[in-house]
């Protein structure tokens, strides 16, 4: 990643090329590679986003479980807490939650925040605004 960073700052490597690079050869492609590598970068994440669009190059996989089945999370049953986190959630948020307001949620509910996710296909809500513009 230093190496694709430097490339990039001295102009031998354009963002399309350091996105095939940094994607090439991967089976998984989780959200979190392209964030974080957004941050590293110092390149907004909606930029990083539509090149992957334009490139054709697929996440596979989301942070927040966005790409799940409905039907994986039908009978999911939740602990008392994260039950009041989803309702929490539904109560100041509604039903559609942006991507942006579940990361700073992250470092104060962390594994609880999780298991709340996953019940959110169940519950009717809707995570929305990808930080990478996907959705």
């Amino acid at each position: 990643m230093e190496l694709l960073k430097k490339a990039l700052g001295d102009g031998s490597l354009t963002l399309d090329g350091a996105l095939i690079e940094l994607s090439s050869n991967r089976k998984d492609r989780p959200c979190t590679l392209y964030l974080n590598s957004s941050s590293l970068w110092e390149v907004d994440t909606f930029l990083i986003g539509r090149e992957l669009d334009r490139l054709g190059i697929k996440i596979t996989s989301c942070f927040w479980d966005c790409f799940a089945h409905q039907n994986k999370t039908a009978s999911l049953s939740l602990t008392p807490q994260a039950e009041s986190l989803v309702q929490l959630i539904l109560t100041s948020q509604g039903r559609e939650v942006r991507c942006s307001f579940l990361w700073k949620l992250l470092p104060q509910y962390k594994g609880l925040l999780f298991e709340a996710v996953k019940a959110f296909n169940s519950s009717g809500i809707k995570i929305i605004n990808c930080q990478l513009g996907l959705f």
